[in-house]
């Protein structure tokens, strides 16, 4: 598959964070950020006000991070993949 310069740098980023600790548990992440963005707009708890909004954006830039995660995790899976198959290609 031929990859653009910007695209391949992307890549290779991508490729060499998704074993990080962080990107790996970034499922744990997202769903810690629904039960926090949770908290802060359905009011369950009888928060401040403020709380309930800091709750509410964390949560969110938690989802965020977490769905954000798994694209690494996905493009540096499939990067690796990619070069496997190709550096087959060129020995067969």
């Amino acid at each position: 598959m031929e990859l653009t310069t910007r695209e391949e740098k992307i890549a290779k980023s991508c490729a060499a964070r998704y074993n990080g600790f962080i990107i790996r548990n970034g499922k744990i992440i997202g769903w810690i950020g629904v039960v926090l963005f949770g908290l802060g707009i359905l009011h369950l708890i009888p928060f401040s006000e403020w709380l309930n909004i800091l709750c509410f954006s964390i949560g969110t830039l938690m989802i965020i991070y977490g769905v954000f995660s798994d694209f690494f995790i996905v493009i540096g899976k499939l990067y690796n993949r990619n070069k496997e198959i190709e550096s087959k290609r060129k020995t067969d």
